[in-house]
């Protein structure tokens, strides 16, 4: 069971890496590392609050997922570098940029989370 686990975490990581270094590929600098992690924390909420907790997942499905995948494609090493660059460098930038990924982190957190809860309630 171990062994699935670590392989999903692999895989997954490999997917979420992989994920990330394209989004890089399309946008680059502050804007990519803010994409990344405000769309990554809503899908980690999403998934949290919605698949995971509706059904009854495979422990190595939902660590592929969420520890693998999401894990790789989120970056908080360069959110901590590029914000720490731009304070030293443009305050406004930094404090902006810093602003910008815990702001947006939380509120993407939160929209997942409620369109989860949302589509889980049953229609009449």
């Amino acid at each position: 069971m171990k062994g699935q686990n670590d392989l999903a975490v692999l895989l997954g990581g490999a997917l979420g890496g992989s994920c990330r270094a394209g989004l890089g590929m399309i946008f680059s600098g502050p804007l990519a590392t803010t994409l990344v992690n405000v769309s990554g924390s809503f899908l980690l909420a999403w998934l949290t609050f919605g698949l995971f907790a509706s059904q009854r997942l495979r422990n190595s499905v939902t660590l592929g997922l969420g520890t693998g995948m999401l894990g790789a494609f989120t970056t908080y090493a360069t959110f901590a570098a590029t914000g720490w660059q731009l304070l030293n460098s443009r305050p406004w930038l930094g404090l902006a940029f810093l602003g910008l990924n815990l702001g947006g982190g939380l509120a993407g957190a939160g929209l997942g989370c409620w369109l989860a809860r949302f589509f889980r309630e049953e229609r009449p």
